[in-house]
């Protein structure tokens, strides 16, 4: 196996080779590295590349370990399901989303101050324009969630018209 084989593939370190020397030598110092301060420039950045991507699988490690350890099956579970309710705006059933959503908060436990912030994270571009557009001036955040609910409610799916209805009976043979 290869040297950049175990490199880990998302540790950014292009800015290293913007470093002047004296810059590298401040950024290893400052990571508690012995610094040999008559070497060339591009052994002190390969130095501190090493440094950067040996913190990084450090904490890659320390990450998965504690990841591993606090998550059980039902939380798997959860985060996975979580990921898959989505509102797409013109696709989605508006009364089925509500319903779904509010399943999840009874399961999460949602306290209701963060139930509009949960809701609109679960929107697709065009239904949070939609909401948007629905609530200004004022932006959705500042909105509760039963008054985000409503609006939404009365835009996809409004009661029917008392005059429509009336003219559709009337008409009926």
């Amino acid at each position: 196996m290869s040297e950049t084989d175990k490199k880990p593939k998302d540790t950014k370190v292009g800015w290293v080779y913007r470093l002047s020397k004296d810059q590298v030598i401040e950024q290893l110092l400052a990571r508690e590295q012995e610094v040999n301060e008559n070497a060339k420039l591009d052994e002190l950045r390969k130095a501190l590349v090493k440094v950067l991507r040996e913190t990084e699988e450090e904490k890659e490690i320390e990450s998965s370990e504690s990841a591993s350890t606090s998550s059980d099956e039902n939380t798997e579970m959860a985060t996975s399901e979580d990921a898959k309710l989505k509102f797409v705006f013109c696709k989605d059933d508006w009364e089925i989303f509500i319903d779904r959503l509010e399943i999840l908060f009874t399961v999460k436990d949602t306290k209701d101050e963060k139930k509009a912030a949960v809701m609109l994270t679960r929107f697709d571009e065009d239904a949070f324009k939609l909401v948007k557009n629905l609530c200004a001036p004022i932006k959705p955040a500042a909105k509760k969630y039963d008054e985000l609910k409503q609006l939404m409610q009365d835009h996809l799916a409004p009661a029917p018209s008392e005059v429509m209805e009336r003219c559709n009976f009337n008409q009926a043979r």
